[in-house]
């Protein structure tokens, strides 16, 4: 007798358990397609006079409003982008050949333009830069570069 009794209380545990599982089966189910709602496509018509000036295929800013471009203060930035690299590599060799090859091309541009006071301060900056990692002040170098990076950009 007590042997019957406790097969019938193992079937019930295991019925038990196997509603546990499915509720949190189930349960699991529920979550996922919950948190995989549809979103809903907003349709927005335009009047016609409420479109912009590219609709009608002429240019949202003319050429008139861009700075005139210079190869030599482009290739100068190049030449800064590759002294910040190198310096973040901790090579100082290279990166004081890129600050030379970048004052070079901003002292070709001064030619071009001369009197350019910008173009001077440039100069003077690259200079520092160059004595800062001679001395090897490389925060205050890759500071620097940085800033002169950023106003080139400009």
């Amino acid at each position: 007798m007590e042997r019957r009794d406790a097969t019938a209380t193992e079937r019930n545990g295991r019925r038990g358990s196997a509603t546990a599982l499915i509720v949190v089966g189930l349960s699991l189910l529920l979550l996922v397609f919950a948190s995989c709602e549809r979103r809903s496509v907003e349709t927005v018509t335009v009047a016609a006079q409420q479109r912009s000036s590219a609709a009608d295929g002429k240019p949202l800013i003319s050429t008139a409003q861009l700075p005139a471009r210079d190869l030599n203060l482009e290739a100068a930035g190049d030449r800064i982008a590759e002294a910040r690299i190198d310096l973040k590599r901790k090579n100082t060799g290279a990166a004081l050949r890129a600050i030379s090859v970048a004052e070079e091309d901003v002292k070709k541009a001064a030619v071009i333009q001369p009197g350019d006071a910008h173009l001077a301060a440039l100069i003077r900056r690259l200079q520092t830069v160059e004595q800062e990692l001679q001395h090897r002040d490389l925060k205050v170098a890759a500071s620097e570069l940085r800033k002169l990076s950023q106003e080139l950009n400009r």
